[in-house]
């Protein structure tokens, strides 16, 4: 900004300016008449001072007319707003349905059946002593297991059990061992809706919304850069 004519008018500044050209000629054009101006006649010690007075002013008048720093420039003031208007429109996406658990069966739920079940009925046939029923039924139960690959998960439920002897002329006894079991196998789990079993994506769509933009609202001081 520049330093005393910021604060005087300008046809003040004009004044000085063109007072101290006429005096810095007037030494040297004395009486003279320029049309726009005219220069005074001065006696000749007016004429000697002013050979110095003169250029001081003019040089005075110049200097003070110098931006010796920088004029306050204007700077606007923004407000970010949310307005369809003066914005526009922008696509956004939103979510028409959330996430939702999908339905399953898992051990976590508890166990609410079998899936397979089977009796078997059979004898071991006649021999020695040494055994008795509930042996028997261990092992048929043993091997149908065996015959099924089934793994550690199954039930087991013994109907029914009985055992024949029978002594021959000599006194020996042999026996006849009979058992009916019921294994059920491949367990059956309750079903139910749990984000235990995943989640089905959420449905989403697309949709226009205000747009958001910089607003003008007004202006403040600050200093001009260089």
């Amino acid at each position: 900004m520049q330093i005393v004519p910021e604060y005087l008018p300008q046809e003040f500044g004009a004044l000085l300016l063109s007072l101290a050209l006429i005096l810095t000629l007037a030494p040297y054009l004395s009486g003279h008449d320029f049309g726009i101006f005219k220069i005074p006649a001065f006696s000749d010690s007016a004429r000697s001072n002013l050979k110095w007075i003169g250029p001081v002013l003019l040089v005075t008048g110049i200097i003070i007319h110098l931006p010796f720093g920088h004029a306050p420039c204007d700077e606007p003031i923004y407000k970010v707003v949310t307005d369809q208007e003066l914005c526009g429109t922008t696509t956004e996406e939103y979510i028409v349905k959330p996430e939702t658990p999908k339905t399953c069966r898992l051990p976590d739920f508890g166990q609410e059946g079998w899936s397979k079940t089977e009796t078997v009925t059979q004898s071991s046939g006649w021999q020695g002593g040494g055994s008795n029923p509930t042996n028997w039924c261990n092992q048929l139960t043993a091997s149908f297991i065996q015959s099924r690959s089934i793994d550690s998960k199954y039930n087991k439920e013994v109907l029914g059990q009985s055992e024949e002897s029978n002594k021959d002329w000599t006194g020996h006894v042999t026996y006849n061992y009979h058992c009916t079991v019921k294994v059920d196998w491949e367990p059956v789990y309750a079903e139910r809706t749990d984000p235990k079993c995943g989640m089905w994506s959420a449905e989403k769509a697309l949709r226009k919304v205000p747009a958001q933009c910089k607003q003008k609202v007004g202006n403040k001081k600050v200093e001009c850069s260089a």
